[in-house]
Order: structure tokens, then sequence, then C-alpha cells
């Protein structure tokens, strides 16, 4: 069941894209010959195979047009270099001042994980309320929301503890779950550590051969942890870039191109 409906929101979500897509084409007198989609790095052949279908099945494209795929880190680049966007103010400025510089890409995405529970949860009761949520469902939201204690400083001693509730549709079952606060931040560190090392490693690496205008493009769900976005700073400072040296893709309006 979940992942019927999964299934058909995408639908529905490219089913939007095509018709925005269609009215640019239509002002632009311009058609469509190739669809390039960025894909996760962790996904496998199989699953860009059903993507694939689920874009053929939702877009309907015309016969002749192709179907490709990139990473999320080239489409990051391809973004930072598209003319109307808001990073090209600091691009053009590079290329005036230096003739030529590097720009590191690195993606933290995949591990939205924020120990800020409280905040992660009324975020998204008002998304949901945005999202005409009506007000008896997210009066019954927030109840919950305060009977399971949630609520206040998560930053408690280890006392706390949070117990989530997982939905299985497909047996409808209820499954609990029980963290304390320390065993969260824990888990957020640990997932984060290898990926940081990575990316000190790299950075040390692009300023061994350092040229003026260096840059550093960073992109991913990771990077709204505060405590993470703080550590990537931190990082590039050390190595000697300064922090407007780091371009955040989050912070560049993405959504409205």
């Amino acid at each position: 069941m979940a992942r019927r409906r999964a299934y058909v929101a995408c639908l529905t979500l490219f089913g939007l894209i095509k018709e925005r897509t269609e009215r640019l084409c239509d002002a632009h007198q311009v058609f469509v010959r190739t669809v390039i989609l960025s894909l996760p790095s962790n996904w496998d052949l199989d699953v860009e195979d059903h993507y694939r279908d689920l874009i053929k099945q939702s877009l309907n494209p015309p016969r002749g047009v192709n179907i490709h795929f990139m990473t999320e880190i080239q489409a990051n680049a391809h973004f930072i270099f598209n003319t109307r966007n808001v990073v090209t103010g600091h691009i053009k400025r590079r290329l005036k001042d230096n003739g030529q510089f590097q720009c590191l890409f690195a993606d933290f995405g995949g591990l939205t994980f924020t120990p800020d529970l409280e905040a992660c949860i009324r975020k998204r009761a008002e998304s949901l309320q945005y999202g005409k949520l009506d007000p008896e469902t997210l009066q019954r939201f927030e109840q919950e929301f305060d009977k399971r204690k949630l609520k206040g400083d998560f930053n408690d001693k280890t006392h706390r503890v949070q117990k989530f509730k997982v939905y299985c549709d497909e047996i409808d079952a209820h499954i609990y779950l029980q963290f304390t606060s320390e065993e969260i931040r824990d888990l957020r560190h640990r997932a984060h550590a290898g990926l940081l090392r990575l990316f000190e490693e790299e950075v040390d690496r692009l300023m061994c051969d350092y040229k003026p205008g260096t840059c550093v493009n960073i992109s991913g769900g990771s990077t709204r942890d505060a405590e993470i976005r703080s550590t990537i700073i931190t990082i590039c400072v050390a190595q000697g870039l300064k922090e407007e040296d780091i371009i955040w893709t989050d912070d560049t309006c993405v959504s409205d191109l």
C-alpha cells in the first residue's frame, strides 16, 4: 500500500513537471530532445530501470526523445554554471578576476538527520498545514506530539527517552523504537564521520594546487544540520578558504529555476 502511494505520488509529481516544461517550451518555441535526470549514487541499475519506466509513463515523451541519467554532483555542476541562476554573479567575478579557478563539488545528501526533533516535527506539521491539512487533523497531530513528550529541550540528559511509532501498512502493525538523546547524537556523528574525513582529504588535495578564486560547492540534505554545516565551514577555513568561498546549493533557490 505504501509503495503504491509513493508510485502514484511520483506520477503526480512528474505530471506537474511535464505541464511546466510544456509551458516553457511553448513560451520559448523549443522542443525537448533529451531528458536528463540526476540519481543518488547508491541507486543500482534495477532502480534506474524502474525510474526510467516511471518517467516514460508519466512524461510520455514523443518518439526520438532520449532519457539519460547523471550523478547529483554532475547536476550540481550544471546548475552552478547555468547563466540563469543566482550563483552566476559569484562565478563571473571569479572568472573575471582570475581567468580560471578550481571548484570542488561535495554532496552530503541522503541523510537529512537532525537531533532537533521538535523543530523537525513542527516543520512537518507546518508543511502539512500549508498543504491544506484540516484544523482537526492538525490538532490531533499536535496532541500526539505533546503526548509523546517530544516537546522541550532535546539536549536534556540521557534519561529523556523518545518514542517513535512506525506504521507498516502491509502488515497493519505498529513498531515502537526507543532512542535516548545521546544515542541519537552518537548515531548522527558516526553516520557523518567517514564522509567528513573524506571531505577534509579532498579539500586538502584541492588546496595543494591552490589558485585564486578556488571555491567549494556544497549540496545535500545533511548540510541543513547546523552542527554538520559548522564542521564543514571549520574544515574549509582551517585549510585556508574563506566562508565566502563556500557555495551552498540549498541557498541558491534551486526550486525557483
